[in-house]
């Protein structure tokens, strides 16, 4: 069972990865003294508040971020029920899919039978917004229908180790396991659909592991650093071998040096280790700010975004990692009131719990079919309706199925067979439709007469 404090670090570090790219979005492509200039010689310290909307954007950093969410909360789900065992990333490239439809419709309305692939975000006209999205992500998303792939590694779609690949795979360190390793390849294969460069997955692989032990730590006291020294050891193992796994630890290695010198100021510690265009660079700039300000998520946050570089992405990964250390319940309310899609955000951060906490049901058994050309239909939960719950629960959560005692042909693809009831002690919390996930047509009289000739001969 996930406890009241592992659900308080998952909502902390979707929350603090939101705060920070909605923090560093305005002054995502300025250069300091010009970043000092428009918001005075600490530079950026709060929201810059849209003046139509009176909200905080998010950039595609986050945008992303939630399609990750939602591809992983999807993958669980269909898997549990349909007790399959597709890898979560392939759910989560669906995902990306979805995205990539928003960001060519752009601002647009919503449009009846438009680019639905199952992806509930899509209700949510914000995300139709393009907010400087990265043309690596683009392209590469765009190029991967036509290519089949399970292994995004060992398929590499090009040469770019751009900061898109891990400012957005937080979700995934998410997930429960005694299997770190699976959890910090999962991270490593979700930004490799893009980012194919050793640089651009690897980074996205420590983060994973990071995030994981700082969210599921035990009760024994440790340091963030402990937690950084230990991510950095298991990768050193688990990619050994991999080009640039050590270019990656270096970094890291510096990032730590440079957050124990009290001498040098955060700007002068953070050009010393790069702009963050690139991934490593923003995963050590934001390794940097969560050690330097372990105690301090506002001082982390206002660090990491003001400098030459990628604000609103070493913003994100700050965020990720000092909310996750701290816990939602210790960042101030200021960085929560006027975010953008604050609310989707923690839905996605309690379903994330929720849908772990079910119990391991049994795959859903097949309806039988009568008059039709096969002899059962095989019943999925609908895609949109993959997120369980609308609010986390800490108690005993248990699942119900309803299915039809028999359907009769022809079955379409969508046509519903039962109902997934999931409660909460005597509340229910959600009933969940679940469909036909194969057409079945009528048999006809040509196909029937074989079978009443074989019948007849074993009355016989």
């Amino acid at each position: 069972m996930i406890c009241k404090e592992v659900s308080d670090r998952i909502r902390g570090c979707l929350l603090g990865g939101a705060a920070g790219d909605a923090l560093g979005y305005p002054v995502e492509f300025l250069w300091i003294d010009d970043i000092r200039k428009r918001y005075g010689p600490g530079g950026i310290q709060r929201y810059d508040f849209d003046g139509r909307t009176g909200k905080a954007p998010i950039s595609d950093d986050t945008q992303m971020t939630l399609f990750t969410a939602d591809g992983i909360l999807s993958g669980l789900t269909q898997n549990r029920l349909n007790g399959t065992s597709i890898p979560l990333r392939k759910y989560v490239e669906s995902a990306y899919a979805d995205w990539l439809s928003t960001q060519r419709l752009g601002a647009q309305p919503l449009q009846p039978g438009g680019p639905r692939h199952g992806s509930r975000l899509l209700q949510h006209q914000e995300l139709y917004s393009r907010r400087a999205p990265g043309n690596t992500c683009l392209s590469a998303l765009a190029e991967r229908p036509k290519r089949s792939v399970t292994d995004f590694i060992a398929a590499p779609l090009n040469n770019s180790k751009g900061c898109g690949g891990v400012m957005r795979v937080a979700p995934a360190a998410m997930l429960h396991s005694e299997d770190i390793r699976a959890i910090s390849m999962e991270g490593a294969q979700i930004a490799a659909i893009t980012h194919s460069h050793p640089l651009g997955y690897l980074p996205a692989a420590m983060l994973t592991d990071l995030l994981n032990r700082i969210v599921y730590r035990s009760a024994e006291p440790q340091s963030l650093l402990d937690f950084v020294r230990q991510s950095q050891h298991a990768i050193a193992e688990q990619f050994a071998g991999t080009p640039k796994t050590e270019t990656l630890l270096a970094c890291i290695d510096r990032a730590v040096q440079l957050a124990h010198e009290p001498q040098a100021d955060d700007l002068e510690n953070i050009t010393a280790l790069g702009g963050g265009w690139v991934a490593e660079e923003t995963l050590a700039i934001a390794v940097y700010c969560s050690l330097r300000h372990a105690d301090d998520f506002s001082a982390a946050l206002t660090a990491a975004v003001n400098h030459d570089g990628d604000s609103d992405s070493t913003g994100a990964v700050t965020g990720n990692i000092i909310g996750a250390w701290l816990g939602f319940d210790a960042i101030e309310s200021r960085w929560k009131t006027g975010l953008e899609l604050y609310d989707v955000l923690m839905e996605l951060a309690d379903d994330l719990c929720i849908v772990q906490q079910l119990p391991p049901d049994t795959p859903l058994p097949p309806v039988p079919v009568t008059l039709g050309t096969q002899a059962t239909v095989q019943p999925v939960l609908g895609e949109e309706n993959q997120l369980l719950l609308e609010k986390a629960k800490t108690g005993e959560l248990s699942q119900s199925v309803t299915l039809e005692s028999s359907v009769q042909a022809p079955v379409a693809v969508g046509d519903r067979l039962g109902t997934l009831t999931v409660t909460f002690g005597e509340e229910v919390l959600a009933e969940l439709p679940l469909l036909a996930g194969e057409e079945v047509s009528r048999i006809t009289f040509r196909q029937m007469l074989p079978r009443v000739l074989r019948i007849a001969c074993l009355v016989e």
